[in-house]
């Protein structure tokens, strides 16, 4: 039985040795996109261990796309943490630096917290010069030099978006969570073709595929009371009916644990439980949410817009209905993230005749 039904079984101890030593290691754009939001330390002990199985690494065409086209992006993202973080610390700093009232603070603590300040705002510089001098883009040029698929043909691709119109009609993976995320066209269907690639790239070369993904959706992941079981039992078999050879995926932290113990790379803890929590608390998605208000003057949009900008929101504001407005915004899906921002609309709303409806 086990046999015919095999793409539901878990892998051994065994198989799962055999598996990492006898396939092609395929990053997902999200793993490639978190190299810039781990610790330097982290980043040169990460691409030191890929550096050291790179003849086993693949890069599909379409994930190598997405990163060029998300990566400027994802740095200025990183600014814009840091952004906050310094000016939040700048308002507790002006708190205690009030001589004239309490709460009083030895100044020793502010010297600290000036020195705090000033190592965040030195990185914060460091992102802001990265477009122009990417050195993390020169480390993944050389991982994937001569290691990377050229782009599907157009009728290759028009027959994918053909099928996945009709897979996402029937929720079949990979893919179809994306169809609401991203409306556009095409785009919807990215996580469809680089499951196509992967395919293709396992039937050329003969190998199995282990694929390292951020992503924690149901159209690539069974998952039982929030937790991640494995990888669709679907994919598994799709996979090894079109290529003849294996599929597995695996998080992050998790592929770096296995290759670490299969290779016997020279991989510490910390970058493991780093990369882990990364993994847990950053999503690569963000959502759009929407706030409606009542503008009594229409000449503060400006300078309402502008301060929450200058905390690093992406805002707009828009006409809704009639003498409503709505304040729209976009947070990356990081916990406590969309908390902060209602807090800092609300602190900001009272400067101006503006009321959330």
């Amino acid at each position: 039985m086990k046999n015919i039904y095999k793409e539901f079984y878990p892998l051994s101890e065994a198989q799962t040795k055999k598996l990492f030593l006898n396939s092609i290691f395929v990053l997902d754009t999200n793993v490639l996109l978190n190299f810039y939001r781990y610790s330097t330390n982290t980043v040169k002990n990460y691409i030191d261990a890929l550096s050291s199985i790179k003849n086993k690494l693949w890069l599909p065409y379409q994930v190598g796309h997405e990163f060029h086209r998300n990566r400027v992006n994802e740095i200025y993202n990183q600014c814009k943490i840091y952004n906050e973080s310094i000016k939040e610390l700048n308002l507790i700093r002006e708190k205690f630096t009030n001589v004239h009232r309490n709460p009083f603070l030895d100044e020793k603590h502010i010297d600290n917290l000036d020195k705090i300040i000033e190592e965040l705002t030195a990185t914060k510089n460091y992102f802001e010069n990265l477009p122009q001098n990417d050195k993390m883009l020169k480390e993944i040029e050389i991982l994937f030099n001569k290691r990377t698929s050229t782009s599907l043909l157009p009728e290759e691709l028009q027959l994918i978006y053909t099928e996945g119109a009709k897979r996402f009609k029937n929720n079949v993976p990979p893919g179809y969570m994306d169809e609401k995320q991203k409306p556009e066209e095409h785009r919807k269907y990215g996580d469809l073709i680089i499951w196509k690639e992967i395919i293709k790239i396992a039937k050329e070369k003969k190998q199995n595929i282990i694929f390292v993904t951020s992503e924690k959706k149901e159209d690539w992941w069974s998952v039982i009371n929030g937790k991640l079981i494995g990888p669709r039992p679907e994919l598994r078999r799709e996979f090894f009916q079109l290529a003849d050879r294996q599929y597995y995926s695996y998080q992050p932290f998790r592929f770096l644990e296995l290759i670490k113990k299969y290779f016997d790379l020279q991989l510490d803890i910390e970058t493991i439980r780093e990369v882990k929590e990364v993994n847990n608390s950053v999503k690569t998605s963000s959502v759009a949410y929407s706030y409606p208000v009542i503008i009594e003057s229409l000449s503060v949009i400006p300078a309402f817009t502008k301060e929450l900008e200058s905390f690093g929101y992406d805002i707009a504001v828009e006409v809704y209905r009639d003498d409503y407005h709505e304040v729209k915004v976009n947070l990356p899906e990081i916990p406590d993230l969309k908390r902060k921002f209602e807090d800092r609309l609300s602190s900001t709303l009272i400067k101006y005749p503006i009321y959330l409806v």
